[in-house]
């Protein structure tokens, strides 16, 4: 495989992730798509934000590596970005909106540049350097690895148990809920 070939792979790939987690967010019944699988875990609706916010910390290290031969890049904390920026009250579906838009700009800009342009490195200030196809590796793997968290995410939501029927999930979706909220295991759908 050439160099344009494997690099084409990579953009095919980059391009498929937003249809990914707009397929499985789909699936998840409104109603649970805020519930937390236990303390310190993301819903399905955080989970979403994070990928959106992460996009657009990708889109900067982009345009920074194309701009600039060893631009430093900081690294960010996930879990801090989501809870001062309160994810859990903030809008999923507008969220996935922004992510497959920017993933779009993202894809129109990165297939325009020469193969040359995927060496041009960055300074990560914890994983030090790292090449522009790195980033864009990492940017293709994101959201497939999110499909899979929230694949997890479901079966976590599943397997529990209220200690009585009629508990439900508080707003900050640290309680038990009924089982019959949730839907019936699902096939993995082969095209993801």
């Amino acid at each position: 495989m050439t160099v344009s070939n494997s690099i084409a792979d990579l953009l095919a790939e980059l391009v498929s992730g937003p249809f990914a987690l707009q397929q499985i967010y789909a699936a998840v019944p409104a109603e649970i798509r805020g519930r937390k699988p236990g303390p310190g875990k993301w819903s399905v609706n955080e989970i979403v934000l994070h990928v959106a916010d992460t996009e657009i910390v990708y889109s900067d290290r982009v345009r920074r590596a194309l701009s600039t031969e060893r631009a430093e890049v900081a690294a960010f904390d996930q879990d801090v970005w989501a809870s001062s920026m309160a994810y859990s009250a903030l809008d999923a579906e507008l969220a996935m909106d922004a992510f497959a838009a920017l993933r779009r700009y993202n894809y129109a800009l990165l297939k325009r540049q020469p193969a040359a342009a995927f060496g041009r490195t960055l300074i990560h200030s914890e994983n030090g350097e790292m090449t522009l196809r790195k980033v864009v590796e990492s940017m293709a793997r994101h959201p497939k690895a999110h499909v899979a968290q929230i694949e997890r995410t479901l079966q976590a939501l599943r397997s529990q148990r209220p200690t009585r029927a009629s508990e439900r999930w508080s707003r900050d979706g640290n309680l038990a809920y009924s089982a019959r909220d949730l839907p019936a295991e699902r096939e993995p759908n082969p095209k993801w």
